[in-house]
């Protein structure tokens, strides 16, 4: 459902599937991190436990789009779009709480997908995700279990 009917024709997520009142659903809305983040893990872990390429190539194509809409050049991943409405700052979440973060959660999926394809523009956009969390990590690691744990993967053969 997801990719059938929450995916824009230029590849992007979007949030909301509903109608208004007399009229049919429609999608709409550009996604946050945290949607991109978890549909790929979840296509990862489909993956792993199907083995079809299909999961994989979805998980790769969707974390492109993630990259290219919400990827920082210093390193991690802002909550909302390039071209989302403009505030005041641009918010990124570090910190995983009830939900682990975005950023770890992308952090994650990037070595996973490398571990996957032993890809080496893969293991660099994990190295580059960690080190936009490194502050967190150095400072606060208790606080960012995903974050540490994507560090692990990297780091552990």
């Amino acid at each position: 459902f997801v990719l059938t009917k929450l995916t824009a024709k230029d590849g992007r997520l979007l949030r909301v599937y509903a109608a208004r009142p007399g009229e049919q659903p429609e999608a709409r809305g550009p996604a946050f991190l945290d949607d991109y983040a978890y549909v790929v893990h979840g296509l990862l872990n489909l993956h792993d436990a199907t083995g079809k390429p299909r999961w994989l190539d979805e998980a790769k194509r969707l974390t492109a789009a993630m990259t290219k809409w919400h990827g920082d050049d210093r390193g991690g991943f802002y909550l909302t779009a390039h071209d989302a409405e403009k505030l005041f700052a641009r918010g990124k979440d570090y910190y995983d709480g009830a939900q682990p973060s975005g950023n770890g959660t992308a952090a994650r999926n990037l070595v996973r997908l490398w571990q996957k394809t032993k890809a080496e523009s893969d293991k660099a956009a994990a190295e580059k995700a960690l080190k936009g969390l490194a502050a967190v990590l150095a400072n606060s690691p208790t606080a960012a279990p995903v974050s540490a744990d994507a560090l692990d993967r990297l780091l552990t053969p």
